[in-house]
Order: structure tokens, then sequence, then C-alpha cells
């Protein structure tokens, strides 16, 4: 749940801080002689609730209970907007929403932030009608919208951008351990839709030779060429990653270990380095890793066997 601060993991933490700045101001707020005070404490008694109830819950704050408190602070905004006879209060009070979608846009995974600034809109909407403050209700609404909006589109660039650097090799533009890691998540088991489905682990024969005979630059190159011409010949739902140093990985819907070798002397057709691998059938209830040691096991016997020579004792 991202980095964690006092013990409280990303969104709970930044939920906490949220909730905490927002009670601070309606204390400031309520303390200055506003009218209607009793919106104003309850305001502040919801916002110490949420609080609380992170500071008890903390790690093990569900998502769908964050996803309320967000609700929660964004009605409870709008309704401050809806009566406040202060101008002041109507522009900090708006900044809320702009708060909600830049937390949902950084914590939460895909369109969650566009759904935020939707919902924020609509009670700004609302509100803004409502408010005796607001004169030019239309011409408001729409200027925070679309602040609201650019917002979450940002973000989700952002976001989108910074996943992919982090789940990719930067040599070679593969898939990294985190990328695999990240892959498995989105794509749990698919069952029969997939299968067979083929692991295939891949070692770069004599790397270590080219790199101290033409230094490491040429052996990046090399790297490079053969993920480009990995990426040329495989599917687009195939999946390569760079498990480290001169080891790969392959994963392989819809094909068996033997149409996996074929696709490896594909493969090797295509670029002029040598590798030995090795393939085995990754059945729907096995997990990765199982089928990930069994795949480097074979692909060890395949070095062996091209080498003429037996296991290293």
């Amino acid at each position: 749940m991202g980095y964690q601060v006092f013990g409280l993991p990303g969104p709970v933490w930044t939920m906490a801080l949220w909730a905490s700045v927002s009670a601070a101001v309606g204390a400031g707020r309520l303390g200055s002689g506003t009218p209607r005070a009793s919106w104003w404490l309850a305001a502040i008694a919801t916002d110490l609730l949420v609080v609380a109830v992170l500071l008890v819950l903390r790690r093990a704050t569900p998502t769908w209970v964050l996803a309320v408190m967000t609700g929660v602070e964004i009605v409870v905004s709008a309704a401050i907007i809806a009566v406040t006879l202060l101008p002041t209060v109507v522009t900090t009070t708006s900044t809320t929403m702009v708060v909600a979608v830049l937390y949902v846009g950084l914590w939460w995974p895909g369109r969650a932030a566009w759904v935020c600034a939707a919902g924020s809109s609509i009670a700004l909407l609302f509100a803004y009608v409502v408010s005796p403050t607001v004169t030019d209700e239309v011409a408001v609404w729409a200027t925070m919208t679309a602040i609201l909006v650019a917002l979450a589109g940002g973000l989700s660039i952002v976001v989108r951008r910074g996943a992919a650097l982090a789940s990719r090799d930067p040599l070679t533009g593969l898939l990294n351990r985190a990328g695999i890691e990240e892959y498995l998540r989105v794509h749990p088991r698919a069952g029969r839709a997939v299968l067979p489905r083929t692991v295939v682990v891949i070692d770069v024969d004599d790397f270590k030779r080219l790199n101290d005979t033409q230094g490491h630059a040429a052996g990046d190159d090399a790297l490079r060429r053969l993920a480009d011409a990995w990426r040329a010949e495989l599917r687009p739902d195939d999946v390569a990653a760079r498990l480290g140093g001169d080891e790969f990985v392959l994963m392989l819907p819809r094909t068996s270990a033997d149409g996996a070798l074929d696709l490896v002397g594909r493969l090797r057709d295509r670029c002029d380095l040598a590798w030995s691998a090795g393939a085995t059938d990754w059945p729907a209830d096995e997990e990765f890793s199982d089928a990930l040691r069994r795949a480097d096991r074979l692909m060890y016997a395949d070095k062996y066997r091209r080498r003429g020579t037996g296991p290293e004792r």
C-alpha cells in the first residue's frame, strides 16, 4: 500500500493528514465566530472520526474504507460550500476537491482519479447552485471541473508512465522482476482460456567472455539487439522479461513446451547470440515460481548438453 510514515501505509497516512488538516481548518474557522457553527462542528467531528478509524485500523484499513472516507470528505466539503456565507471559505473548501483527486490519482490504480473527478464535479455543482455566496455558479463550476479533469488526466499519465518505468528493464525494455510480479497480479491464472501455456528460461552462453573480450558496452549492445529481435517475433500476448544479467524468461500462452522450443529456434535465427533454453508446461493450478524453477533446471540441462559436459558437482 505504498510508502509508510509512522507505520501507516501511504494511502492511510495521506488520508489521515487530509482529514487532520481539514479538522484544523474547521477548528480555526469555528474559533473566529463564523456563522452556522453547527455545520463546522459536524465537519470537525467527521474529520476526527476519520482520523480515529485510520489510527485504529492502520495497516489493516481496507481499500473500500478509504473509498468511503474519500466520499465522506467530498460530501462534507460540498455541504460546507453550500451553507457558508464567506467567499474565502468557498474558495478554500473547493480546493478540497482538488486534494481528493490528487489523493486518489496518486494511490489508486486505473481510472479511479477520473471517477473521483466526476464525483467531485457533481458535488460542486450542487454546492454552488445551493450556495448563498457563489453568484456566477455555472462559470465557477465549469472552471473547477476543468481543473479536476486536467488534474485527473495528468495524474493518469504520470502514474502510468511511472509504473511502466518501474516495471521495465532500462537496458532492454523488457519486463524486469517487478514487472513480472505486476503482470502476475494483473493477469491471474486464466485457466483453460490460455492453456496450454509454457514458461521458458533462456541464458546467454559465454556472455562473461563477451564482456571480458569486447567490453561491457558490446555486451549491453548485444542484449539490446537480442530484445529487439525477440519483440519482432513474439506475439502481442507473449511476455518476455529479463531476470537479471544474461538470463531471461518467456511466458507463452496457448503454447505447448514443444511449440515453445520451436519458437526458441526461430528466435535464435534472428540473433547472433547463442543461448541455452529450458521450456516447461505451466498448468493452470501451478504457481509461476514452481514452473520457473523447473524451466531453469531444464535450461541448465540444455547448457550442459550443448557444452558436451555433465552437471557440475
